[in-house]
């Protein structure tokens, strides 16, 4: 009897997953074999290990594409296996099984390369729908490489790659009914300083691009955060700080994005240097950058949050001008809130 496929037939996925295993580790034998059992039935190729050692073993043959690892077990632990799996091929997604004790370990975890977590004990379809995302995030970047060599090739317009990475883009903002379309109105408030500036339409039009591009390194950030109904905590917080350098990472192979890397690895530094990923100060942050974290903070507080109301044009410019100098560059302040204050008269 053929194995059943959990990927529409005739797919891409479903090709590319045919022979590609998951990886099960834990050292209570119930969780192990149940997880094994699941994953066969639902149509995914399976292994099992006891330990990290024996999963260490399984791994040198080849041909997985996620492993779902225990934290806590004798001898090398899940953050040893994580760090061992990123070694060997950082292809390899890793997810955590935590116990309710382990939730540090996980946030360490995620922020040491691991895609996500659960928590013992699990619904199966939480576990599936874990899967499915990481297929999905292989997916999409195993199609942006794909698209690229096709460029290589053929020599294919910039255009499409663009939109094909804007696409990608929209996938983040519409997870959420609080960030919809929330890049293209950073695009917009970007081009109303770029012009203002009396900057050329080339390079407008490029920091555009890259306001819209600017979230994609959230592809990475687990959707519990990103979803999350109040404030971060510090962990969180440090997980979804990574996102400039993950989206820059994205981008940078990509010869038609290339140039608009610093749009979206700086557009959360700060002009007194208290900003991420690398803490520049002042013109030291490139000026495109600077002009999407002006455009990006207005949209971040007059839009609606599922924790706050969005504020008032008076309350958000009032707040901005608070932040002049400090964390955005005054003299563009100055003139997005000049123009757009023309603009709602």
């Amino acid at each position: 009897m053929s194995r059943p496929s959990p990927f529409p037939e005739g797919s891409d996925e479903e090709a590319y997953y045919k022979d590609r295993k998951i990886l099960v580790v834990d050292d209570e034998k119930g969780v192990r074999q149940s997880l094994k059992l699941y994953l066969d039935k639902i149509g995914f190729h399976t292994s099992a290990a006891e330990s990290a050692e024996a999963a260490i073993e399984l791994l040198e043959e080849g041909g997985y594409f996620l492993v779902l690892t225990d934290i806590t077990m004798p001898g090398l632990g899940g953050l040893e296996l994580l760090s061992y799996v990123k070694n060997l091929n950082k292809e390899i997604d890793v997810v955590m099984i935590t116990g309710h004790m382990d939730i540090d370990y996980a946030i360490k975890a995620i922020k040491e390369g691991a895609f996500d977590y659960f928590k013992k004990p699990f619904l199966f379809d939480d576990v599936r729908t874990t899967i499915m995302r990481v297929i999905e995030k292989q997916t999409l970047k195993r199609k942006t490489i794909e698209l690229e060599r096709i460029k290589e090739r053929e020599q294919i317009e910039a255009k499409n790659v663009a939109e094909f990475m804007i696409t990608l883009a929209k996938i983040i903002d519409a997870k959420s009914p609080y960030t919809l379309q929330h890049s293209d109105r950073v695009a917009s408030f970007s081009i109303v300083i770029a012009k203002r500036m009396g900057l050329n339409s080339d390079l407008v039009q490029r920091i555009e691009l890259g306001a819209k591009l600017h979230d994609i390194g959230k592809l990475g950030t687990p959707e519990y955060i990103l979803d999350k109904k109040g404030p971060l905590t510090l962990d969180e917080y440090k997980v979804i700080k990574q996102h400039p350098a993950t989206g820059a990472e994205m981008v940078h192979p990509i010869t038609s994005l290339e140039d608009l890397t610093d749009i979206i690895h700086f557009h959360h530094e700060n002009i007194d240097g208290s900003g991420y990923p690398d803490g520049l100060k002042g013109d030291k942050i490139p000026l495109t950058a600077r002009i999407v974290k002006i455009a990006d903070y207005w949209d971040a507080i007059t839009s609606h949050r599922p924790y706050r109301d969005p504020m008032s044009f008076q309350q958000a410019s009032e707040t901005l001008m608070s932040e002049s100098d400090v964390t955005v560059d005054g003299e563009m302040l100055k003139l997005f809130l000049d123009s757009i204050s023309e603009r709602s008269q």
